[in-house]
């Protein structure tokens, strides 16, 4: 039998894409998230708490950040108040299983744009993050 390799070469976005950070405990959601994203051309981060994505955005000067609000230690809540506060600048999309009249308050409270439901589909994401980032 032959063996076949080859490598794929580095993800390497257009000039000027869309930076994002998709944030999410789970490692397998914010992966896919990151890959359709990428497909579409973002230039993408992947982080799995908050305190690692307050740690990012320095560095990565992100337009939006996609995060998750159940997490351990920081949950989404927390880190969206932290990133209004010290990058009011960045757009924040909550992404999650919650979907309460109280959940969304509390999101909108904590500087979020948008609250959507997992499974997040792109069809709906893209369109928005494209009408918030034309102001």
């Amino acid at each position: 039998m032959r063996t076949v390799s080859f490598e794929v070469p580095p993800y390497t976005p257009p000039e000027g894409a869309m930076r994002i950070i998709v944030v999410d405990d789970h490692c397998d959601s914010a992966e896919v998230l990151a890959i359709l994203l990428r497909g579409k051309e973002r230039q993408v981060k992947v982080c799995h708490s908050g305190t690692e994505c307050l740690s990012l955005v320095d560095s990565f000067e992100p337009q939006f950040v996609l995060l998750d609000l159940c997490m351990p230690g920081m949950d989404g809540w927390e880190t969206a108040r932290c990133l209004h506060e010290h990058h009011p600048t960045v757009r924040l999309i909550a992404i999650t299983n919650l979907d309460t009249e109280n959940d969304r308050r509390r999101s909108e409270e904590a500087g979020f744009e948008q609250h959507m439901t997992k499974p997040v589909r792109l069809d709906k994401l893209l369109p928005i993050m494209n009408q918030l980032a034309a102001g």
